[in-house]
């Protein structure tokens, strides 16, 4: 079970996101579940349901699948996207790819993919990396976006945990760049 509260400023707009998710394990793989909005949303999402889980195919690979829908001002969105997932040097290092599929606010279909990698440095310290060229909705509208982001994990305590990322955007009209800096709390 995860409870997750955001607060961002995008153009002097100032959103608070707050999502809950219950996540299951399976016999041969895991489940979840995620709603979640932004009460009196400027750029996110009013409302919006996720629901998703991976299927150990076979050794260290798994298929993975996303369902979402979200309201936005403006309209829904909704998003299926498949995908694989590999673990590597014993659980060390996970890839995993993404296509995304997404019938954006207008009804119109958009499709991209996302890459990403993790790889467990020590016992305390993970590093990320990965990259999209996907449709993205945010502020009312669903744009094409590519993407690279980096980011670490820091187990401060077995519990507690220093998340720290970085993510540069190209959009259509803008290029964006965020720094992330978040406590994690494991129970």
């Amino acid at each position: 079970v995860g409870l997750a509260v955001e607060s961002t400023e995008r153009f002097d707009d100032r959103d608070l996101y707050v999502e809950a998710r219950a996540d299951r394990r399976l016999a041969r793989g895991a489940a979840y579940v995620a709603v979640g909005g932004a009460p009196d949303a400027d750029y996110r999402l009013e409302i919006g349901v996720a629901v998703g889980g991976q299927v150990r195919l076979a050794g260290n690979l798994a298929a993975t699948f996303d369902a979402s829908l979200a309201r936005y001002p403006t309209g829904t969105v909704t998003g299926l996207h498949p995908g694989l997932a590999l673990d590597l040097a014993g659980g060390r290092l996970q890839l995993s790819g993404r296509w995304i599929n997404v019938w954006d606010e207008a009804g119109e279909y958009r499709s991209g993919y996302a890459t990403a990698a993790r790889w467990q440095a020590t016992e305390r310290l993970a590093l990320r990396l990965g990259y999209a060229d996907a449709p993205e909705s945010s502020d009312g509208a669903t744009v094409d976006v590519a993407a690279w982001s980096a980011g670490a994990e820091i187990g401060l305590t077995d519990g507690l945990l220093l998340r720290l990322g970085y993510l540069s955007e190209d959009r259509d009209a803008y290029d964006r760049e965020e720094l992330s800096l978040g406590l994690g709390w494991r129970f």
